[in-house]
């Protein structure tokens, strides 16, 4: 009796820790900032989240957490440890490489181990984050007086206000949520307008490329229900129409011209993608990279000189998979991958933990290809979480029904 009640505690403490992490993690662009300062509690903060980076797999293990060995979790397991090797090995020869990069990395880890926790306790932390970022919105136009011609020549990049954008990381996840528990749309929804509304402030196209795929994927699920596709394709458009007016009228003169720099900046790399130059630093890494760095991979501190200057990492995510952990790798998260078409077809019959994580795998897929997760926002954690639950799903010995497997 006392071994079953101890068993109790260690999964409720592992999931409050869990909740704990994901809001503890969010707060990490914010304390980078100071510490960029030398503010003496921010370098504290930040060595402290380093640490927990690397530790918070090692908790788990020790709160009994022991997620589930098959051939693809054996592989990633052999991949991270030989990546760890080359990481000492780099180390080795150049001790001036920024070592918290690694705790990045042992992201990839944590999403091994939380694999199988309990998706409403994600959506708890998840919910938790969006009420923050709402609170912090009206604050920020409070707080900081935004003129139009420096934000038009992007003179608020990598100010405090930029930094601040990191609380905003969650709205992929949390929309996905939405979608596939069918509520909550209004925190979701308030929380994604108020990521687009500030990114505009610093011209940044990622979060409407992103807000696009989040309406792809919802028009996908649309479509893969039994059930009145046409009414909920036709609510759809009235919705989106709606809010797409809604969005018009609330510009004011201010954002407008914002949003016209940003779609500027799509105008001018449509026209020649060869020449942006993400695509241009992955390309000029791949050419100088010999053989064994491409198959084996720079190690988690790996860097290159893509566009001319040593960084830590590629901007084009699938091909900061390969710098830091080779081919290998980026097998890792391809793998997965091969299972997707398959679940689509079966997505109504699929647990809700699985529905959530074919989502985010999908969303992640097209995102790789001009963001890198390279950050210790938990973004690296959920796209994780979304690979080995896909990986370990068998319908043979898994109940299938998405009202009681969360």
């Amino acid at each position: 009796m006392s071994l079953v009640k101890s068993d109790k505690i260690k999964v409720k403490n592992y999931e409050k820790l869990t909740i704990f992490f994901l809001i503890f993690m969010t707060f990490q662009p914010l304390v980078e900032y100071y510490f960029r300062e030398d503010n003496l509690i921010a370098i504290i903060t930040f060595r402290i989240m380093f640490g927990v980076a690397i530790v918070f797999p090692l908790i788990l293990l020790s709160l009994g957490v022991k997620p589930k060995l098959n051939v693809y979790s054996v592989f990633f397991l052999l991949v991270f440890v030989l990546n760890i090797l080359t990481t000492i090995a780099y180390l080795l020869l150049d001790y001036t490489r920024n070592f918290s990069n690694i705790g990045i990395y042992f992201g990839m880890l944590t999403g091994f181990f939380l694999s199988l926790v309990n998706l409403k306790n994600i959506q708890r932390a998840l919910n938790i984050i969006a009420v923050m970022g709402l609170i912090l919105f009206p604050l920020i136009f409070v707080i900081f007086d935004f003129n139009i011609e420096v934000a038009l020549r992007r003179g608020y990049t990598w100010t405090i206000s930029f930094f601040l954008t990191g609380f905003y990381w969650a709205v992929i996840p949390l929309i996905i949520l939405s979608i596939v528990y069918k509520k909550n749309w209004v925190v979701s929804f308030c929380y994604l307008l108020a990521a687009i509304f500030l990114n505009l402030i610093f011209i940044k196209r990622a979060i409407f490329i992103d807000s696009l795929l989040l309406l792809m994927i919802y028009t996908l699920v649309l479509m893969l229900s039994s059930k009145n596709i046409l009414r909920n394709l036709l609510n759809l458009f009235v919705v989106a129409t709606s809010l797409l007016l809604i969005f018009y009228f609330l510009l004011n003169n201010f954002y407008v011209e914002l949003f016209d720099a940003v779609l500027l900046r799509f105008q001018q790399t449509s026209q020649d993608l060869s020449s942006f130059n993400r695509f241009i630093e992955s390309v000029n890494y791949f050419k100088e990279a010999s053989v064994i760095e491409v198959l084996q991979g720079k190690g988690f501190l790996g860097t290159h000189a893509g566009l001319g200057e040593i960084a830590d990492a590629l901007h084009v995510g699938w091909g900061n998979f390969i710098l830091k952990g080779g081919v290998l790798l980026f097998i890792v998260v391809l793998i997965p991958y091969f299972k997707v078409p398959n679940m689509i077809m079966k997505y109504n019959k699929l647990p809700h933990r699985i529905q959530f994580s074919l989502l985010i795998i999908i969303v992640y897929g097209f995102r790789l290809f001009y963001v890198n997760l390279h950050s210790f926002l938990p973004e690296m954690v959920i796209f994780f979480y979304g690979l080995f639950n896909i990986m370990f799903y068998n319908k043979k010995n898994i109940e299938v029904n998405p009202e009681t497997h969360f």
